[in-house]
């Protein structure tokens, strides 16, 4: 029996140290129920798995030329997004970010206009737009609120998390191009392809 003071769990800790490693073990099993639960309470049939990413434009002022950004198989059911890039300085307080969403047309065409972000600075977008700044902020180190100084940024094995985005129409095909500008200069611009699956 416990005669101290000290709470149960940590006597449990201290005496039972494969009960701590048992109870770990339940609590993730947990909470991946209940992620998994709440996406399907939600009502989302569907998972928007990452297709490709292409780099249009990288400011050799802003970025190394390590920068890479790629879909890669984390096994045989879903793909993820990796990034690795090196910044050289810090970005600038007035810089701005745009995402806008085009649909998948049938001749591989995408068409604009099915949604776009108002510009808006990007350490407000950060904390305004979790389900777009999350992409990069969940699984990395990015910083989620600025500054963001100069050096070696990555994110590894994103995924998309549905239940932070209003219902998407019954598309299967989008390309979402996020833009990031100093003034009204494209400092970088990226294009990811995304599919719906039912």
């Amino acid at each position: 029996m416990n005669t101290n003071n000290e709470s149960s769990v940590t006597h449990i800790n201290r005496v039972y140290p494969a009960c701590r490693v048992r109870l770990t073990a339940m609590l993730a099993t947990l909470c991946a129920f209940l992620l998994a639960w709440s996406a399907s309470a939600s009502g989302y049939e569907y998972k928007i798995l990452y297709v490709d990413a292409k780099v249009t434009k990288s400011s050799p002022e802003y970025f190394g030329k390590n920068l890479v950004i790629e879909v890669l198989k984390y096994n045989d059911t879903m793909p993820v997004l990796n990034c690795s890039f090196t910044l050289l300085k810090a970005f600038p307080e007035d810089m701005t970010v745009e995402v806008e969403g085009l649909t998948k047309q049938n001749n591989n065409v995408y068409k604009a206009g099915a949604f776009r972000t108002s510009k808006m600075k990007y350490c407000d977008f950060l904390v305004e737009k979790p389900q777009y700044a999350g992409v990069l902020t969940d699984f990395g180190n990015m910083v989620k609120r600025c500054p963001m100084s100069a050096g070696k940024y990555v994110v590894n094995n994103a995924i998309v998390d549905e239940t932070r985005f209003p219902r998407l129409p019954g598309i299967k095909g989008w390309r979402l191009d996020v833009t990031l500008k100093v003034k009204k200069t494209t400092i970088f611009k990226v294009s990811i392809f995304v599919r719906i699956d039912s």
